[in-house]
């Protein structure tokens, strides 16, 4: 800035989101005043942007001196500092009452510096899960009909770099664990299946844990949040269908890892609610409310700017507690039925052969259940709805299934004066067997002439 001639002060008027000085690591102030020297200035004059708030900072600097011409200066295209442009909390929900909700928060429009590399994972907690019988399945050819799912949140944006996986297979009544078949597929959008499927253990029971690392079947899924992925277990040997009689999942054994980068937004993230009692500081968190509750998420800059949503979950009723199971029979021959009945707060009762998910077996508060797997036992689950609300938990009977009993006699022909047949049954397990009548065999003899 230079003028001559001047016969008082120059002074730089304060303009919205900009301070001066008149050395670049001097103090900068809104305004400047600068007397001239012999009527003249000659001087530099450094301007800082200072926004406070995410706006549009274009104006004129006005630079004057009484008795002399203004010079103005013309400043556009300010756009003000950087600040989350939007912020999400996810679509509302309807929940039965102490039922949880998932709040998982985001914000867009802010980049803020860098980004870290992390992890995040989560557990199946359903039960101990069942295999399909298949013989030899193959991951571009079967699918079961009882997967487990399982879903990992991460951050929106993220960018994920490899999948870990481990489980606990087990092999019961007679099975191997080299029966147990596995493998993992990530269902999102872009997701893929393992190549190969997985076998356990060794030509004996038990079990044995299996796990896989830096698996890619979820690279190329992208845009973060929740990440969906199932198990696939098949057995090739023992019974039909899908249950736990053979080989299975063991609970709380079933883990995925999502490995993945994500920018650091230097954002700070905190939850409230409406009516007031929840608050939480944190992108992501959970809530178990008992009346209509809307939580506000508010994305918040380091530099002061703010994004917000909502999310509101309507409590449409209370969950019934979960019903009692019983059966007519506690003990039937395979191939044999037996009535279940189950009772609670009288709403829709619904029979599955899994404690959570599961094979739809029928409904109705009594059931006649045909047991056609082979002997052992048998669990079913029910559950009931009462029109707004499902049970949070399924009430179960356990039903032990006894093996049919072949017999064969020695001989078939005996002579009415005299003789004797030896009766022989077929069985396995150890079982105690009864024979009727108890004498008179005679009776169940077929004679002929001629003896």
């Amino acid at each position: 800035m230079t003028g001559a001639d001047l016969t008082s002060n120059v002074t730089i008027a304060s303009l919205s989101g900009y301070t001066y000085s008149i050395s670049s690591g001097g103090t900068y102030s809104s305004s400047l005043s600068i007397t001239p020297s012999g009527g003249s200035v000659s001087e530099t004059i450094y301007v800082k942007f200072t926004p406070t708030a995410a706006s549009d900072y274009s104006g004129t600097i006005d630079v004057s001196s009484s008795g002399a011409s203004n010079a103005n200066v013309t400043v556009s295209s300010a756009s003000g500092i950087e600040a989350p442009s939007a912020a999400s909390a996810g679509s509302d929900v309807s929940i039965c009452s102490g039922q949880e909700v998932s709040l998982v928060g985001s914000a867009t429009g802010f980049s803020g510096s860098g980004s870290s590399s992390t992890s995040a994972s989560s557990v199946y907690s359903g039960g101990n899960a069942s295999s399909l019988y298949l013989s030899g399945p193959t991951t571009s050819s079967n699918n079961t009909t009882c997967p487990i799912d399982l879903t990992v949140s991460i951050p929106s944006g993220s960018t994920i770099t490899g999948v870990d996986v481990s489980y606990t297979v087990s092999a019961v009544n007679g099975a191997w664990l080299s029966e147990n078949k596995t493998y993992l597929e990530c269902t999102s959008t872009g997701g893929a299946k393992e190549s190969s499927v997985s076998t356990g253990g060794g030509s004996a029971g038990g079990s044995a844990v299996l796990s896989r690392t830096g698996i890619n079947i979820a690279n190329s899924v992208t845009g973060g949040g929740n990440i969906d992925f199932r198990l696939h277990h098949f057995r090739t040997w023992g019974g039909s269908g899908c249950n736990i009689s053979y080989n299975y999942i063991n609970d709380q054994t079933f883990t995925v890892i999502v490995y993945y980068t994500a920018p650091n937004s230097d954002l700070t993230y905190a939850w409230t609610s409406s009516p007031t009692g929840f608050t939480y500081s944190g992108a992501s968190t959970s809530d178990s409310p008992t009346q209509t509750t809307t939580y506000t998420l508010t994305a918040s800059a380091d530099n002061g700017c703010a994004a917000s949503a909502n999310i509101t979950a309507t409590v449409a009723g209370t969950a019934p507690s979960a019903p009692t199971a019983s059966a007519a029979d506690a003990a039937v021959n395979v191939g044999g039925t037996t009535t279940l009945t189950a009772s609670g707060a009288g709403g829709t009762y619904t029979w599955y052969d899994a404690a959570s998910g599961g094979n739809n077996l029928g409904s109705g508060s009594t059931l006649a259940m045909p047991v056609n797997c082979s002997s052992g036992s048998a669990t079913y689950y029910v559950e009931e709805d009462n029109g707004a609300c499902a049970s949070g938990s399924r009430g179960s009977v356990s039903v032990t299934i006894r093996e049919m009993v072949s017999t064969d006699p020695s001989n078939s022909l005996i002579c009415s004066s005299g003789g004797s047949v030896t009766l022989s049954s077929q069985i396995t397990g150890g079982s105690n067997i009864s024979w009727s009548p108890t004498h008179k065999f005679i009776n169940n003899i077929r004679f002929f002439n001629g003896c």
